[in-house]
């Protein structure tokens, strides 16, 4: 993922219909890769889906494309909701279920890894004193992190190295 070309990502903002690069909310890159990698990555998250729907109580009946994504020194995701709270008016708006693949470890080895990057969750316990307070999530190569897509979350700013993941979104 690190050699390969790479765009700004995208975010979708408010009312807007087509995704924006918005580097004050979201400052990371999607990148493409070799499609037999993509190809075997795709099939192996459709083949969540069912354990997904059964997990989280929800009928997921299909899946966004994936996105592969590299958080390089600065890079971050100011913390926002993958689908709306209210309405249904963008695609988005339907995901149900997000997941995240962890691909680099949160340290420096080797030349691979990075600092920072934390993905953090805000709302996971009830009463106003938690209202502020973001959990972490202890990132490992090859970890698969499923959420509600209208939980509210982060990526903290990569201070070194890069941080890769795969992300992608059910309906």
């Amino acid at each position: 993922m690190l050699s390969s070309g790479g765009e700004p990502a995208t975010i979708y903002d408010g009312g807007d219909t087509e995704a924006t690069v918005d580097e004050s909310t979201r400052r990371a890159l999607s990148v493409d890769v070799v499609a037999e990698a993509s190809r075997t990555v795709e099939l192996a998250l459709d083949g969540l889906r069912e354990d997904l729907s059964r997990h989280f109580h929800r009928s997921l009946t299909e899946r966004e494309p994936s996105e592969y994504l590299v958080y390089g020194p600065g890079s971050f995701f100011a913390p926002h909701r993958d689908r709306a709270t209210a309405g249904a008016l963008l695609a988005v708006d339907r995901r149900e279920v997000t997941a995240v693949v962890f691909l680099s470890p949160p340290q420096i080895a080797d030349a691979t890894g990075y600092v920072g990057g934390e993905l953090r969750f805000y709302g996971l316990l009830d009463g106003r004193e938690w209202h502020d307070v973001g959990f972490g999530c202890e990132a490992t190569p090859g970890l698969l992190v499923a959420f509600p897509a209208d939980t509210l979350h982060e990526v903290t700013p990569v201070t070194a190295g890069h941080r890769c993941t795969i992300v992608t979104w059910f309906r």
